[in-house]
């Protein structure tokens, strides 16, 4: 069984007896009567993939802690993939066997789920393979989705409380988006950033053996040195409902339609359609996995003082980062 202290949740063994006067035919009877108001066991078989490259490198370790919980699941087996290359789980989920799977779960960052939602996008069966169940146990340095799904479930971010949620089998729908980057388009299931989380997601990688105290380091970097983004932001408000017809990346924006545009100087722009961009960047509340937005944070560069910008980021985590450095959550088609 399972139980939830104040800290996180916790693994304990519970024996049940009868009492010792009742005869071998009454503990029997008791026994069969309490089997019979247990719901019937679901068999489910999931493919593992753990990536022992992602963060600081101890996702094997950390399968390890939730597969001994994990094991003890009635009707749960699962098959483990180690992954050993870039690409390999984009590949296993493209060939993905989906008579023979109930699910995958992935111990790794972001970036891995990610590699596997493109793999189950290009799969021959897409819509089936898009349908499988997804679990997420932070193995890695962002671990958003893990954090989306805890904060849903009202548990806490942690290895044992990510397995709990994959014991329990639920699963809730989730929105995916297209990105058309000019040469292509790519499936974003997450979020999308440009100007200085963007920059403190690429250019931190040097740093990856720290986990994530890498995105620590390099945010006050970013806060001492307010660096700043020229660009032109154009979106279609939720409240005009949906975009009649969805314009090339070249065309110009017809300008009787309800298209709203920003140009400026920015100092951040990032796109979730859920509520976190990362375990520690809580940063859209009210958004959820399948409400069919995307919601747009925009920080001005020109409100962004030093000041202003230390409590953005430390407000973060808890959600209670708007009302600082001019910061604006825009919800979009």
């Amino acid at each position: 069984s399972s139980s939830s202290s104040s800290m996180c949740r916790v693994s304990e063994e519970v024996l049940l007896g009868a009492a010792p006067q009742a005869s071998a035919e009454e503990q029997e009877e008791s026994l069969q009567i309490l089997l019979n108001r247990l719901p019937s066991v679901q068999q489910r078989h999931y493919l593992v993939l753990v990536n022992p490259s992602s963060g600081s490198g101890n996702a094997p370790e950390i399968w390890a802690q939730a597969r001994s919980f994990l094991i003890r699941v009635p009707g749960l087996t699962f098959t483990e993939i180690i992954t050993t290359q870039a690409g390999e789980a984009l590949e296993r989920s493209k060939s993905l066997d989906l008579h023979v799977y109930s699910g995958i779960v992935i111990v790794s960052g972001d970036g891995l789920v990610h590699e596997v939602l493109c793999g189950l996008a290009a799969h021959s069966e897409a819509t089936r393979a898009l349908a499988l169940p997804i679990g997420h146990i932070p193995g890695g340095s962002g671990n958003a989705l893990a954090a989306c799904a805890a904060h849903a479930a009202r548990e806490k971010l942690d290895i044992l409380d990510a397995a709990f949620l994959v014991a329990r089998g639920r699963s809730r729908h989730m929105d995916l988006a297209a990105v058309d980057i000019g040469s292509g388009s790519r499936i974003c299931f997450l979020s999308l950033a440009w100007a200085s989380i963007g920059a403190v997601d690429i250019e931190s990688e040097f740093l990856r053996f720290l986990g994530s105290t890498r995105f620590t380091l390099y945010v006050a970097w970013i806060v001492l040195t307010r660096p700043q983004w020229m660009g032109k932001f154009s979106y279609w408000p939720e409240e005009a409902g949906p975009p009649p017809k969805k314009p090339q990346l070249q065309e110009p924006l017809p300008q009787e339609e309800q298209w709203q545009t920003i140009t400026a100087d920015f100092h951040l722009l990032w796109v979730v359609n859920m509520t976190h961009g990362s375990h520690d960047a809580l940063c859209a509340p009210s958004a959820d996995f399948d409400d069919g937005l995307l919601h747009v944070l925009v920080v001005p560069a020109q409100s962004a003082t030093r000041l202003q910008l230390s409590r953005f980021y430390l407000g973060l985590e808890s959600g209670t980062h708007m009302g600082f450095a001019g910061a604006k959550l825009v919800r979009c088609r």
